[in-house]
C-alpha cells in the first residue's frame, strides 16, 4: 500500500517558494516532475507525475500545483486532477497556479508596438 501523504507541493522547475516555506508546514513534501530546467533543490523528490501520485487515497490535506497544468495536454491534465482528488482528504484543498498568460501577451504586444514605431532602434526591442 502506498504511504499517506503530507501536504504536497508539485512543481516542474524551481522550488524556491517550497524551500522558503518548508518550515512553515509540518511534514511538507516537495515533488518535482519531468526533467527539470534547473537543478533539483535539496530535499525535493522527483516523481513521474503522469504515472500517478504515489500516495494512498484521501491522505493529504492540501496540494499546491505550481506551474504544472500548462505543461500538460488535456488528457494528462484531466488524469492529474483525478489523481489530486484521489489523494486529497475530504475537505482537502487543491491550489493550482499558472502563469499570467494575459499579462505575458500584453507585454509582448507592447514590445511589438514599440518595434513597429522605431524599427531601427535596438533599444525598442528591450524596453
Amino acid at each position: 500500500m502506498p504511504p499517506a501523504a503530507p501536504p504536497l507541493i508539485l512543481y516542474r522547475d524551481g522550488g524556491l517558494w517550497a524551500e522558503a516555506n518548508r518550515d512553515r508546514f509540518e511534514g511538507l513534501r516537495v515533488l518535482q516532475w519531468r526533467p527539470p530546467i534547473v537543478p533539483v533543490d535539496p530535499g525535493v523528490d522527483r516523481i513521474d507525475l503522469l504515472a500517478g501520485l504515489p500516495f494512498e487515497d484521501a491522505s493529504t490535506p492540501w496540494i499546491h500545483a505550481f506551474h504544472v497544468l500548462e505543461h500538460l495536454d488535456l488528457h494528462e491534465a484531466r488524469a492529474f486532477l483525478v489523481e489530486c482528488r484521489r489523494v486529497l482528504r475530504p475537505g482537502g484543498r487543491l491550489r493550482v497556479s499558472t502563469p499570467d498568460f494575459a499579462g505575458h501577451l500584453r507585454l509582448h504586444l507592447e514590445c511589438l508596438e514599440r518595434m513597429r514605431r522605431r524599427p531601427d532602434d535596438p533599444q525598442a526591442r528591450t524596453d
